[in-house]
């Protein structure tokens, strides 16, 4: 499903290219720029936050993506995120 945390975990995996690719806007909800890596096993994800020695990755490379095709996939990736109410609780998808 479109709506799964296993989606949206692979989403922010993907993600983590930006900077090998010259994509410092390629971002699929807010924050993701704080994370180093993603980490799968058997039953277990682990999400590495990056650490002041980290920084927030080496410096972008020259743009070698199609802008049109990264922003239709960023629009359809950021239609799943989780939305708040005025309330700051979470609305359920449909």
């Amino acid at each position: 499903s479109e709506y799964s945390t296993v989606t949206k975990l692979q989403e922010i995996e993907q993600v983590l290219v930006r900077h090998q690719i010259g994509a410092n806007e390629l971002s699929v909800m807010p924050g993701d720029h704080t994370i180093c890596s993603i980490e799968w096993g058997m039953n277990l994800v682990k999400i590495q936050k990056c650490g002041s020695d980290d920084g927030v990755g080496p410096d972008y490379l020259p743009q070698m993506y199609d802008r049109n095709r990264m922003e239709r996939w960023i629009s359809n990736a950021q239609s799943t995120n989780p939305m708040k109410d005025s309330n700051g609780n979470f609305v359920p998808f449909d």
